[in-house]
């Protein structure tokens, strides 16, 4: 089942017994989850008594079944969550398995894992007795959709060409995205208003961690005179340049481990569990580790720790130091 499908049964009131969400796309598993809360457990109080959070590196089958089966209290429902399903051990989840024949009517047990293999001894009783959803990054096209909804759900409407602009500017990264809706929204102002390509491009001009992610990105393309200018902009903005330095050494340990995993023969999937990124973001670090060495990325290295001394030692300003690092670029 696609997350759109689910939402359509959650808002025609059809709640399922059980379920199993996996994916990398965490925003719309979150909120697919907070549909959950709203039609099961409403309210403080009854989200104190009958909803539960455990987790499967941690829980055990009886502690689930245990929960799953008390009544809820004062309510109709209640919801159990089990995040980190994949890491609940095969021993812990054969005892679920009775359970998943015949889940009690009274509770939703959702079962949340990064990837469903883990898993597969019990997709067949959770797709018999409730359903699994896939949350899958969203293809560019699905995404221009999900800012129109998303945005006239807050009662504003944006330009075609500012929803195209935040899809170049942040990938499928709805979280990101989100981020970027939330501050246009603010900036723009009255409901009812359009947000506009101008908006968007005041807004990132200003932003700070936009022209940080800038720098790192035209570092890591060897492009030295947009990574100057781009210094220019966070020093105007005040940034401390050893704030600058230790974001700059957090991307190239980010291209020094994604080309270590490239050589070792690791996938785009499993670099991404690794390191915590989505496949958008792995195949830009990965153009950029290509083209810099192993003996270019060591000497980089050395530099950052002359640079790091000599920020916290010396009265040698910070600019002079990070201009003549990207002047050392060839």
């Amino acid at each position: 089942m696609e997350f759109k499908a689910l939402t359509r049964e959650l808002s025609k009131g059809i709640v399922k017994p059980v379920y199993l969400f996996y994916g990398p796309e965490r925003l719309l598993l979150e909120e697919s989850i907070e549909l959950l809360k709203e039609k099961l457990v409403e309210g403080a109080s009854q989200k104190g008594w009958n909803y539960y959070v455990v987790y499967g590196k941690e829980v055990k089958a009886t502690t689930i079944l245990e929960k799953a089966r008390t009544l809820p209290f004062f309510a109709g429902h209640r919801l159990i969550l089990i995040q980190e399903a994949d890491s609940l051990p095969w021993a812990e989840q054969e005892k679920l398995i009775p359970y998943l024949q015949a889940p009690v009517s009274f509770t939703c047990l959702v079962l949340i894992g990064d990837t469903s293999a883990p898993l597969a001894q019990l997709e067949p009783y959770i797709k018999a007795k409730g359903a699994i959803v896939e949350f899958s990054t969203l293809s560019p096209g699905e995404v221009l959709r999900w800012i129109k909804e998303k945005v006239e759900g807050f009662g504003y409407k944006i330009t075609p060409e500012a929803g195209r602009y935040l899809l170049e500017n942040n990938g499928p990264d709805l979280l990101q995205i989100k981020s970027e809706l939330d501050k246009a929204i603010a900036f723009t102002g009255k409901s009812g208003s359009w947000i506009e390509l101008k908006d968007l491009q005041e807004l990132c001009w200003h932003a700070t961690t936009h022209t940080i992610f800038d720098l790192v990105a035209a570092l890591g393309n060897r492009k030295k005179e947009e990574a100057l200018y781009l210094l220019q902009c966070l020093l105007r903005q005040n940034e401390a340049p050893l704030l600058i330095l230790n974001l700059i050494v957090r991307h190239f340990r980010q291209l020094w481990q994604i080309k270590d995993l490239q050589a070792n023969n690791y996938s785009i999937d499993q670099v991404g569990k690794l390191l915590g990124l989505l496949p958008y973001r792995i195949k830009k670090y990965l153009d950029q580790a290509s083209k810099f060495s192993w003996d270019e990325l060591k000497d980089m290295f050395a530099s950052f720790l002359e640079i790091d001394l000599l920020l916290k030692s010396t009265d040698i300003p910070g600019k002079i130091l990070l201009e003549n690092f990207i002047w050392r670029l060839s």
